[in-house]
């Protein structure tokens, strides 16, 4: 029951970590829940390397290579 904490934890910081490369962009939502823009790879990657480091087998070698070098959004 705490693997649902642990995988939104762990999400926030990767969230904070590409904020702070200026990897994110703002997303405003007048009809919903604001958010934050993901580049392509982190919306196509990024659950599947959270399940994989929040398992019972943790493997988090796909998380480290999607945090190894988030690139800033261009201009």
């Amino acid at each position: 029951y705490m693997r649902p904490a642990v995988f939104d934890a762990l999400a926030g910081m990767v969230h904070l970590r590409l904020l702070a490369a200026g990897a994110v962009s703002a997303r405003i939502a007048w009809g919903g829940t604001p958010g934050i823009g993901l580049p392509d790879v982190w919306e196509d990657g990024m659950d599947a390397a959270l399940d994989a480091a929040t398992s019972d087998a943790p493997d988090t070698k796909p998380l480290r290579a999607l945090l190894a070098d988030p690139a800033p959004l261009p201009a």
